[in-house]
């Protein structure tokens, strides 16, 4: 079942959340907002603020609650690419300079720790009713907890440089770390927002299993360049018992079962709250084997 097209954001609900995001992020005019704002203004798929308004659209949450959920879920997700990019020491990102390419770390590490900031302030946004904000408390240890899951799993990541990885699980519970926790924020705070915690597991096994898959596939496209320069890859996992070859076979049906399972759990989710992640998931399915997935 596709996602309801009278639910999916509009133009509107997306630019109400970005502006949301914006003014959080004007307190002030120095250096750091200045670059946070760039960072902001510089693109991307905005996927956790689509997820966000549409999980909350569907469970009846008001057009302001949806619009703080989405605006909390895309400023933590872009706090951490911000960070990702300073230990990563990436130059690039999104056909620009990285912000600490241009400005140095400092002021890019403080860009960071403002949009985390603003995460936390979009949770007590005005327009937060008094129905949704008795689940205030909630929201924000959610948002604390995803936070330190993401600090965990990067931390984890970055230990493996030093100490490769050598089983499967040890890869998963890096992978899921890394990316998960942010994936499936928005829909979890949906869930929390309409007194429907009992489907939180649920929503963090579908992030888990998504994580998990986006990371595999990609790893396949990077598999040489990762395994000439030591980098995490589960092709060089799976390799330490089989061919490379069959690393890359094994791998490909690795990913299959778990974009399908992500897609089962999150269209699992009470009023269709999950159908965005559950499309996202069936078209990568698509890709990774076409003849799985009837015409």
């Amino acid at each position: 079942m596709a996602a309801d097209p009278d639910l999916t954001p509009g133009v509107g609900d997306l630019d109400a959340t970005e502006r949301l995001m914006t003014s959080l992020l004007c307190v002030h005019t120095g250096g750091a907002a200045k670059a946070a704002l760039e960072h902001l203004r510089s693109g991307g798929k905005r996927l956790r603020a689509k997820v966000g308004l549409h999980s909350a659209a569907c469970l009846g949450l008001p057009v302001g609650t949806a619009r703080a959920i989405a605006a909390a879920s895309e400023l933590i997700h872009n706090a951490s690419l911000i960070h990702d990019d300073i230990q990563d020491r990436s130059p690039m990102r999104r056909g620009e300079a990285t912000l600490w390419a241009r400005y140095g770390h400092d002021i890019a590490i403080c860009a960071g720790d403002l949009m985390i900031s603003a995460a936390y302030a979009a949770l007590t946004h005005a327009t937060l009713t008094q129905a949704t904000g008795q689940h205030l408390g909630a929201l924000v240890a959610r948002l604390h907890l995803r936070v330190c899951d993401v600090v965990s799993g990067q931390s984890h990541d970055l230990a493996a440089r030093e100490n490769p990885v050598e089983t499967q699980l040890e890869y998963r519970r890096i992978a899921a770390g890394k990316s998960a926790p942010l994936l499936g924020l928005p829909i979890e705070l949906a869930l929390i927002a309409a007194d429907r915690a009992d489907a939180l597991d649920r929503a963090e096994a579908a992030a888990g299993a998504f994580a998990v898959a986006y990371q595999m596939a990609d790893d396949i496209e990077d598999a040489d360049t990762d395994i000439a320069t030591g980098q995490m890859n589960i092709i060089s996992v799976m390799a330490r018992h089989v061919s490379l070859d069959a690393a890359r076979v094994m791998t490909r049906a690795l990913i299959v079962r778990d974009y399908q399972l992500a897609c089962d759990l999150a269209r699992s989710l009470p009023s269709g709250c999950g159908a965005l992640m559950a499309d996202l998931a069936e078209e990568y399915l698509r890709r990774a084997a076409p003849q799985s997935i009837p015409a």
